[in-house]
């Protein structure tokens, strides 16, 4: 417990600046992580109808670019994560939808804390370190590259910050023969999955069982066949963690091939990697505290300065390396740090054509997550010797002198330059700053080591407090870390959006595509035409593309998608729309944020800043009866550019097998009498026959009713869905079906039913 609450300590000093609510110097995390709270904000604004069929967010969502999608065909809502549903619930005490920004951030730095302890447990426990080794291990841990970059792009560190505490309960597993640790293990796997980020839930997975699997005697775990592996594999996967994941992976499979995401090509695969220069910033840091001479500067290969000048001064040698476990992680840190740095070597292409289902993921830097836990471990291991030092080592004496020609190489630089700076190749001030910061964190660990003679405590406590410096610095020089603009601020209900919100009505839908506002309306129960997601509808990214395109006839798209309503900061000269409202900059209370994509930081606009909102009436409603049927061979996005031709936008395109023959008339009324997330009620009065176009978007899952018999529904326009009516009074109902969330509960039941009936007699075989 001490050891917990030291690691938590050392967490809440390092990102003090962010905890610091009483503080009018508080920063803010920001980056996607921003982005990924508003999808909290919304779950908490529908949790109390998580239950109700028509109602439930974890069904359809139709705030979503242009015309919904299903809300877990985007797996890293993190909807499913059960930490989410608690910040849910304290946000939904608060009474303010806003107030899931801090209780997130908190949420991400308890991740890192229990990471961390985990860390110390396995250093402890496998290691056989005494406890203050183990404790740096798990400090180190606590600032490394991965952690700290994607802490601005949550769900990858949340996923990541399993790693530890699967490998604890794999390892216990089969060390203790205990049957907790092996449901432990395949639970908290399947959390790191529902967090949503795949990628990293794979790494952590592979990392964890290799490391079990291949080194059993150097961890001093005891041999086993690997067939009795492949079995105790088997079944925790099949049976635990992937009926635990179920409801979200198979609904986004079933939902995959409408999303924008696809396969990648190779040099699409090999982008976002770590870059090879991360390697030396510990070294001689970019950003400082003092500076922002990089405004985005990642380092997701931060290797710790401290644990540098540990390892250099405790001479690892060949020895270290003769124990297996040690040899087991120097390799697969090796493996992680050459797969991160993308195209650098040959081995991520090779993992490219070998594992084709990795071909859908991006950001090879996330396999940092391997060399920062590697690192980590192998630092912890040389703390003893360290401290053991009885006098520098050549190789620390010859960075010290390293360190000391930097400083007089800066000088005479300044000197010969005093009077022509601007023909100087260096800025000074900020390598000054590099130089003292190195310079402090080499002198305080090397203090800790001469002092540890006199006092062995004292020289703990000394290079812990090298330690909190270097991580300090760390933490504090990353920009989206640290913002000074509170993305509650930003993203809160403005002027702009109360006013949006008392003028649009059910089933009409918002253009705020130039506003702050466009990454997510959703917890504003605004039906909007744009938003921010990681697998965005491919409908709705191309029915933007042609809002946007400045070529394109809009008239009859925005009629047929219901975009009632168009926010813009320029004047829209188009006849079709008037002006209703303007809303300037409150100079009192700024209500307005631009992104500054030179400083890339979120920014007040000035007060010359006015946003207009302009009223669309020529819309259609959510569904309405067709003039007339154009036919398809096959329907493809190209489908838009025959839209804007349409003499009226009553005309639907169908396949040509889904047109039956039949003529349908116009004549008759449509009544909607009820309208909710995944349920459409309307009452149809036609004359002859006729054909009812729903401007919902066409997905697997959606089903209609005509009269009580279930007919499904016709794609229609490309994007949208429709069904053909008999003469008459017809009753519609549109229903929305999530089909994996309904097979995987059935998966998840009987799974719990094996458990109960076989699961305790077939663990006893395995275990």
């Amino acid at each position: 417990m001490k050891a917990l609450l030291l690691i938590a300590a050392f967490i809440s000093l390092i990102f003090i600046k962010n905890l610091a609510f009483w503080s009018t110097s508080q920063t803010f995390i920001f980056g996607d992580t921003a982005i990924y709270t508003l999808q909290l904000a919304t779950l908490t604004k529908n949790l109390s109808s998580l239950f109700n069929l028509k109602q439930s967010i974890l069904g359809w969502n139709p705030h979503f670019l242009s015309v919904g999608l299903p809300s877990l065909s985007v797996v890293d809502t993190g909807y499913l994560y059960p930490p989410h549903w608690i910040i849910a619930a304290l946000t939904k005490l608060t009474g303010d939808l806003i107030a899931v920004f801090p209780l997130y951030t908190i949420s991400l730095l308890l991740h890192l804390v229990v990471s961390s302890f985990f860390v110390y447990k396995i250093l402890k426990e496998f290691w056989n370190l005494s406890t203050f080794p183990s404790l740096v291990g798990a400090l180190i841990w606590s600032f490394s590259g991965f952690n700290v970059e994607f802490a601005a792009a949550g769900p990858i560190m949340i996923s990541g910050s399993y790693l530890p505490l699967c490998t604890y309960c794999s390892l216990k597993s089969v060390a203790e023969k205990k049957r907790r640790y092996f449901f432990f293990y395949f639970v908290s796997l399947a959390f790191s999955f529902l967090v949503g980020y795949p990628m990293v839930s794979l790494i952590v997975y592979a990392f964890s069982t290799t490391l079990k699997v291949l080194f059993r005697n150097g961890l001093n775990l005891p041999q086993e066949g690997l067939m009795k592996e492949l079995r105790y594999q088997a079944l925790g996967l099949l049976m635990i963690t992937l009926p635990l994941i179920a409801p979200l992976y198979i609904q986004s499979y079933l939902n995959f091939p409408y999303t924008v995401r696809s396969p990648l090509k190779l040099e699409a695969f090999l982008q976002n990697p770590a870059p090879l220069l991360n390697v030396p910033e510990p070294l001689l840091p970019k950003n400082t505290l003092f500076n922002t001479l990089s405004s985005i500067n990642y380092v997701y290969l931060y290797l710790s300065l401290v644990g540098l000048i540990i390892i250099i001064q405790s001479r690892i040698g060949s020895d270290y390396f003769k124990v297996k476990k040690n040899m087991a992680v120097f390799n697969l840190g090796l493996l992680g740090l050459i797969i991160s740095l993308g195209s650098v070597t040959g081995l991520p292409a090779l993992i490219y054509y070998a594992l084709p289902f990795l071909n859908v993921f991006r950001r090879l830097s996330v396999f940092t997550l391997i060399p920062s836990f590697c690192f980590s471990v192998l630092v912890a291991g040389r703390i003893e010797a360290f401290l053991q030092s009885k006098s520098l080592s050549k190789i620390s004496i010859f960075w010290l002198k390293i360190l000391a020609v930097l400083v007089i190489y800066s000088q005479v630089l300044n000197i010969l330059y005093a009077d022509a700076k601007d023909k100087s190749p260096f800025n000074f001030t900020y390598l000054y700053q590099s130089l003292f910061l190195t310079t402090l964190i080499t002198v305080v660990a090397y203090f800790a080591l001469l002092y540890v003679k006199e006092n062995y405590r004292i020289a703990q406590a000394v290079l812990v407090i090298a330690l909190l410096i270097e991580a300090g610095t760390n933490v504090s020089s990353k920009v989206y870390l640290n913002s000074q603009v509170d993305p509650s601020r930003i993203f809160k209900p403005n002027t702009l959006i109360t006013t949006l919100q008392k003028a649009v009505k059910p089933m009409e839908r918002v253009d705020v595509l130039h506003t702050q506002h466009s990454y997510n309306t959703d917890f504003l129960n605004l039906e909007q035409t744009q938003g921010y997601l990681s697998l965005a509808s491919r409908y709705g990214v191309e029915i933007n593309e042609a809002f946007n395109n400045p070529d394109y006839k809009k008239e009859n798209l925005r009629s047929i998608v219901g975009v009632k309503y168009i926010v813009s900061k320029s004047k829209i000269d188009d006849q079709a729309l008037k002006e209703v409202a303007t809303i300037k900059q409150n100079g009192l209370d700024p209500e307005f944020f631009i992104f500054n994509y030179t400083s890339l930081a979120w920014e007040k606009e000035d007060l010359s800043a006015t946003y207009a909102i302009y009223q669309n009436d020529n819309i259609l409603p959510r569904v309405y009866l067709a003039k007339s049927i154009s036919t398809a061979n096959i329907q493809t996005k190209e489908i838009l550019k025959f839209i804007e031709k349409f003499e009226t936008p009553k005309t639907v395109i169908l396949n040509l097998t889904d047109t039956q023959g039949k003529g349908i008339s116009e004549s008759g009324t449509v009544t909607i009498e009820e309208y909710s997330r995944n349920f459409l009620k309307a009452k149809v009065e036609n004359e002859g026959d006729a054909f009812l176009a729903n401007s919902t978007g066409y997905y697997p899952g959606w089903w209609a009713s005509v009269n009580g018999k279930i007919v499904k529904p016709l794609q229609t326009n490309w994007f949208m869905m429709g069904i053909f009516l008999p003469p008459g009074s017809n009753t519609v109902e549109f229903f929305y079906i999530p089909y994996g969330l309904i097979a995987s509960m059935v998966y998840l039941l009987i799974s719990g039913i094996f458990w109960l009936l076989k699961g305790p007699k077939i663990l006893t075989k395995i275990i």
